[in-house]
């Protein structure tokens, strides 16, 4: 008896333990999680221009006040004043850094322990994979919208854009393009035009760089200044992308069937004639809100800027 104890003891000391590895990955959230998590970061940048009011988004990406926006938000900004999700409104900024060929930059106010937006790759997105816009279009701070990731745009010079199908209106410029897990993968930047659901975002990974990069604290109009010296640089910008797009898009065509109700043409073509035609894009433009002042018009009536 004691044998069979001592033997069936060594056995199980000698049985292996095995370990199941348990894989620990980022569940992607909804629609209405994106929102909750993404929106308290997401700011309304308001400031005065010689052509009127302007009216533009950004996101916070640090504690201590640093805004990732659009260059073209507040390049001709006289005064700037920027809102909280929370409704906290802050008088000035200043500018940290600017890229005028990326068409970013990163601005400052003098907050505390707020909400930054954590900061995706846009090298690893999917063509298809949801996303989430959250900005201020017309001015109505917490919009949300969703959509796909239509595409990633190469225009052959080493500057991407990414393509998006989710609703982008004027005052969402500077805004996040956001994953499913709730991460910035591109600032909203611009839209077509003539079209619906062609809008157009740059990517994030820009953006680190520019934060590695920061310079001491600038007015807006030392920051136009400073755009004039640095206007002579080279390299891949959004603006040489854009005409890459315009070409790129005029070959698109449509393709269509019509009745033919001329008899005299039933013999030519048939019941029917097949016809195609060619897309021309009017132009691009920004998805920021110029409120003109020098118009007499009513109140709330904008324009967009092109």
């Amino acid at each position: 008896m004691q044998w069979r104890v001592a033997a069936d003891l060594l056995n199980f000391r000698t049985i292996p333990l095995l370990i199941v590895p348990i894989a620990f990955a980022q569940v992607p959230l909804t629609t209405a999680q994106i929102a909750k998590k993404v929106s308290p970061s997401v700011v309304v940048i308001r400031g005065k221009t010689d052509a009127g009011d302007v009216l533009g988004s950004g996101f916070i990406v640090s504690k201590d006040g640093r805004i990732v926006t659009n260059l073209h938000v507040i390049r001709d900004m006289k005064t700037a004043t920027v809102q909280l999700a929370n409704g906290e409104i802050f008088d000035s900024l200043s500018v940290l850094a600017s890229d005028a060929r990326r068409d970013l930059a990163v601005i400052h106010i003098a907050g505390f322990d707020l909400p930054p937006l954590d900061l995706g790759n846009s090298n690893s997105v999917t063509v298809g994979e949801p996303v989430v816009i959250v900005g201020s279009p017309r001015g109505l701070e917490g919009t949300v919208t969703a959509g796909i990731l239509s595409s990633v745009r190469d225009g052959g010079n080493g500057f991407k854009v990414l393509q998006t199908d989710a609703a982008v209106n004027p005052g969402n410029s500077g805004g996040p393009l956001v994953n499913r897990e709730g991460q910035a993968i591109g600032v909203v930047s611009f839209k077509l035009r003539s079209s619906e659901g062609l809008n157009f975002a740059v990517p994030i990974n820009f953006a680190p760089g520019l934060l590695n990069e920061l310079h001491e604290p600038m007015s807006l109009e030392q920051m136009r200044r400073n755009l004039l010296v640095k206007s002579a640089m080279k390299g891949p910008s959004l603006n040489e992308t854009l005409d890459w797009l315009k070409e790129k898009i005029r070959l698109a065509a449509c393709h269509h069937v019509i009745g033919v109700t001329d008899d005299s043409l039933v013999p030519k073509f048939g019941k029917t004639e097949d016809y195609s035609f060619r897309t021309i894009p009017i132009k691009f433009e920004s998805c920021t809100v110029v409120i003109e002042s020098h118009r007499d018009h009513p109140l709330g009536e904008v324009s967009n800027r092109p």
